[in-house]
Parts: C-alpha cells; sequence; structure tokens
C-alpha cells in the first residue's frame, strides 16, 4: 500500500534553521518541501470570499504556480474555503478553478458547515450534493465531520456508496474508536500518540489482507516534518533527508545537447551503404525542374572536407 505522509502546509519560516536552509527564500519554500516529500495537505477553510467568489489572486495563478512548482509525483489535499462548502454551485466553480492542480489533488477535504448535520433534513441532500460535484469533476473526498451526529452507521453507508472516506483524527476517535473503510484510500490526522494511530493504519491494513481486500493508498497528515520522519519510523519507511542550515539548489535545470552529424547518422542507420561517403541532409519540400534546391542542415564528415557545411 502506499503512504502519503506529510505536513499540514509549508509555509512555516519556523522551520528554518532545522528543515528549510536558513538562507533560502519564502517563495521557494514550496519547491524545497516538495523535493523532501511527496505530499502536502492545504487548507484555505478561513480564506475570505472575493468580490466574484473566487478563492485565488494572481489573475488564477497561484494554483497553476504550485503545480509548476512540484515534481509531476508530488500530491496535494485540499480542503476549500469555509463560504464555498455551504452552496455546491461555488463548490463546483471552485473545482473548476482548481484544473491546473489536475492529476495531483489525492482528495477534496469537506467539512460540513455547522449548520449542517446528519439528524438535520438538509444534511443528506448536502453530503449527496458535495460528493456528487466532486465526483463529476473526477476528485475523491474525505470528509472532516465536526458533530457527533455523523458519525453513526447512515453516514457510513452513504459514503460507502460513493467511495468517500472520513478523516480520522483525535476528535473522530471520540466517537468511534475504530476508524471506519468507506473508500480505497485512509486519511488521517495526527496530532499525538503517533504511535497509537500507527497502530490503528497497521490493524486496517491486517484486517484487510485477511478478507482480501487492497487500499490504493493511506494519507497521514501531522504538523511538523520532524513528526513526519516520525511517522515513517514507526511504519518501517525511510527517513526523509533535508537541509537544515545548508544550502540546496530547489530549480530546475534544462539541458540542451547537440548531437553533431546528427541527421547524416540518422540517414546511414536508415541506408548504410551511406557510412563512408560524403553526403548531407537537407530542408526542404520543394523541386522545380526535377532541381532541389534548399539549406544544409546538416552533412557528414566526408562531406565537409570538400567544404560542405551547415
Amino acid at each position: 500500500m502506499k503512504f502519503y505522509i506529510g505536513c499540514k502546509g509549508w509555509r512555516n519560516q519556523r522551520w528554518s534553521g532545522e528543515f528549510f536552509p536558513q538562507n533560502l527564500d519564502p517563495t521557494d519554500y514550496l519547491g524545497y518541501y516538495s523535493k523532501v516529500f511527496d505530499f502536502v495537505e492545504i487548507d484555505l477553510s478561513n480564506s475570505t470570499a472575493s468580490s466574484n467568489d473566487r478563492f485565488y489572486d494572481d489573475d488564477g495563478m497561484l494554483f497553476r504556480k504550485w503545480a509548476t512548482n512540484t515534481p509531476h509525483d508530488f500530491r496535494f489535499t485540499i480542503k476549500p474555503p469555509e463560504h464555498i462548502i455551504e452552496d455546491t454551485y461555488k463548490v463546483d466553480d471552485f473545482l473548476e478553478e482548481l484544473t491546473p492542480l489536475e492529476g495531483k489533488v489525492l482528495a477534496i477535504i469537506i467539512q460540513p458547515p455547522s449548520p449542517i448535520k446528519l439528524t438535520l433534513a438538509n444534511g443528506r441532500e448536502w453530503l449527496d450534493d458535495v460528493v456528487r460535484t466532486c465526483a463529476y469533476h473526477d476528485y475523491s473526498v474525505a470528509f472532516e465531520f465536526n458533530h457527533s451526529s455523523w458519525f453513526q452507521d447512515l453516514t457510513y453507508n452513504l459514503l460507502h456508496k460513493h467511495k468517500a472516506a472520513i478523516v480520522w483524527s483525535s476528535f473522530s476517535s471520540r466517537y468511534c474508536s475504530t476508524p471506519i473503510i468507506t473508500a480505497d484510500f485512509l486519511y488521517f490526522r495526527v496530532n499525538g500518540n503517533e504511535r497509537k494511530w500507527i497502530e490503528k493504519v497497521k490493524e486496517k491494513e491486517r484486517e484487510l489482507n485477511i478478507v482480501d481486500k487492497v487500499l490504493n493508498f493511506t494519507i497521514v497528515v501531522v504538523d511538523t516534518p520532524t513528526k513526519a520522519n516520525h511517522i515513517l519510523k514507526l511504519l518501517d519507511l525511510p527517513m526523509k533527508k533535508y537541509g537544515g542550515g545548508s544550502s540546496q539548489w530547489v530549480g530546475k535545470v534544462i539541458m540542451h545537447v547537440d548531437l553533431d552529424s546528427f541527421f547524416p547518422s540518422c540517414e546511414e542507420l536508415r541506408d548504410p551503404t551511406l557510412k563512408g561517403k560524403p553526403h548531407a541532409v537537407i530542408m526542404t519540400d520543394e523541386t522545380k525542374d526535377n532541381i532541389t534546391k534548399a539549406a544544409v542542415a546538416s552533412c557528414s564528415y566526408e562531406a565537409r572536407k570538400y567544404g560542405v557545411r551547415s
């Protein structure tokens, strides 16, 4: 089973010196973080609405920056702003705005608005609308329930129907001591007692092995890189190495390679009789009176002895 172990956010300047190199510019924090860990949880729930109900600024470039500043195998989970989840139409718009991150989002985290409870008439309808909207955009969902009414079989059956998960945390453990599997992944938020929570993870894995079922992945969210390494150690997985006080390159390198006499070499592979002979490859798609006029793209070394050049 694949494990995604990471932190809640990366913009923490208190990590400078211990995790981030001391001389690293904060604008490069995500680039550095994503080269150490392969996952981060983003909580936008406290973000305020702008005049047009869009979350991001910079002409909609924030999500695109996150996508381009992280490796192709880096993954996010994202908790939308509070004002969005009350209205499924706004949820739909928000997921449209996430398009630049498409393929990098493991799950959308949904916390029910405080007035909504499963015991109320609109509770089940709201849950159905949210999971259907996310499914339409091909996003998995993990619900972070904040009221005791949600922790019952009716909720678990609804989530199982839609293959949506529950975020298991110290809050949820008050009402359900054993995590319930309702999707093809598990989601844990660990703020303490790491060993106890990892035992729960291993217990669930053993249960699935017995009934011959497989989870695609498990997500574990912690507060700091140090705790993330502690989780990795408890899972018998390789711990991450990071910079501390040293500097580390976080950018990209693009290499341009000039292959000498490349086109003639290709022609010699297609026609071995050309080897050792002067010949050239030209750029043209026009002929006039059976005479080809064009520029030389490249020529063999034998042709160069006669003064032929590109």
